[in-house]
């Protein structure tokens, strides 16, 4: 006989729930505030539809604790991992299919371009960036060139404190979202979109410049 198991200890204040109906015992779950594990039977239910954020107990908001993702997926890495059910075929394949989505949901929601992407995507149910649609400003574009000539020639000390300012302006970018309406003004919020794109770029270069010297 399965023990049910306890409530994990992850962050579930301030969210919308997602039931769903267990398929061994019928009973009602949340799976926010619980799991896919079903704490009455033990029964790890397959995937349903749900998004990431969801479904890594965050509220669906561009404001991501960082340390509450962390933490969030690493309890619930414990309770997916296929590893604990290797010797049980019923629920193997399940685990498979969690884990993967898990990943996917924290790789994406842990990256400020991709998690931006994906809250785009769940409030329009389209991507970002139409087909076809140009990822290109060219102020942008000439300011990025401008920068790019000068990480190129600083030295170390220099480097490091344009990586400082570029690392506070993408965070003063990234903190402009929340004054954007999503639903009445897309294209502000596309245009904020690729001004961090072009930040994050900026960043990287940096950081790569810096690794070689």
């Amino acid at each position: 006989m399965k023990i049910p198991m306890k409530k994990e200890s992850v962050v579930v204040e301030n969210l919308l729930p997602f039931s769903i109906v267990c398929e061994k015992c019928s009973k009602q779950i949340d799976v926010v505030i619980d799991s896919f594990l079903c704490i009455h039977c033990g029964c790890l239910n397959p995937m349903n539809s749900i998004d990431y954020f969801s479904y890594l107990k965050l509220p669906v908001s561009i404001n991501i604790n960082l340390e509450n993702l962390e933490n969030n997926y690493l309890q619930l890495m414990t309770i997916y991992h296929p590893d604990k059910y290797s010797k049980n075929n019923e629920y193997y394949n399940n685990a498979i299919q969690h884990s993967s989505f898990l990943n996917s949901a924290y790789n994406t929601l842990k990256d400020s371009l991709l998690m931006l992407g994906y809250y785009y995507f769940v409030h329009y149910n389209k991507h970002l960036l139409e087909e076809g649609k140009m990822l290109y400003n060219n102020v942008l574009n000439m300011e990025f060139l401008e920068y790019y000539e000068m990480i190129d020639e600083s030295d170390n000390t220099t480097l490091l404190k344009i990586l400082e300012d570029f690392q506070k302006k993408h965070q003063d970018v990234l903190n402009s979202f929340n004054a954007i309406d999503i639903k009445t003004n897309a294209e502000l919020f596309e245009e904020n979109y690729i001004n961090l794109k072009y930040i994050v770029r900026l960043i990287e270069f940096c950081q790569n410049k810096i690794g070689k010297l």
